[in-house]
């Protein structure tokens, strides 16, 4: 008998919790009303076996040049004597004007690079062309004619080439760093 009334001395708050926790019914219906009135404002797309057909199919990384666009690329003035200053310069695209003009300030070196930020820079290279490898394998297998698993293939073999060259240089560069410093 004291074995039972320890079950139910236990089990009823139990109970108990449940009934009071458990959310109310119409609560739970406003929810849901109000979740779907949402939806309702916004547009779906149903896509079917058909779309995906027709669709193209891409790699899911997608990598970015780092060269800049012609675009991108600032204009500069004329230093070398090719016009004097306040001559104005024809150019291909008749929309930019160039003035020449005469320049007072030095010109600079560029900065040297430490080994530290070479080092930095062989290893992001490193990365971009492991990520440009993992890319090119995702286009090999979603590819859909010979001809393109060709084109891909060699696209494959020359980085990874390239990322054999990146991997030796940024070693190299390593264990120039990690050389002591001789003074």
């Amino acid at each position: 008998m004291s074995v039972k009334k320890t079950m139910v001395f236990l089990s009823l708050p139990l109970i108990c919790a449940v009934f009071l926790c458990s959310p109310d019914l119409v609560e739970l219906a406003r929810k849901e009303k109000a979740r779907r009135a949402r939806l309702q404002t916004k547009k779906t797309v149903v896509v079917t076996n058909r779309d995906l057909k027709r669709m193209r199919p891409q790699s899911g990384v997608e990598s970015r040049t780092t060269q800049p666009l012609e675009s991108e690329i600032p204009v500069t003035t004329i230093r070398s004597g090719q016009a004097s200053p306040g001559e104005e310069v024809e150019q291909r695209d008749p929309a930019i004007r160039v003035t020449v003009e005469q320049s007072t300030e030095q010109i600079e070196a560029p900065p040297q690079i430490s080994l530290e930020e070479k080092w930095r820079r062989a290893n992001n290279r490193v990365g971009h062309l492991n990520l440009k490898l993992t890319q090119l394998g995702q286009q090999y297998y979603s590819a859909e004619t010979s001809e393109r698993r060709a084109q891909i293939q060699s696209q494959i073999e020359s980085t990874s080439r390239e990322l054999e060259q990146a991997k030796l240089e940024a070693e190299k560069l390593r264990t120039e760093l990690d050389k002591p410093k001789k003074k």
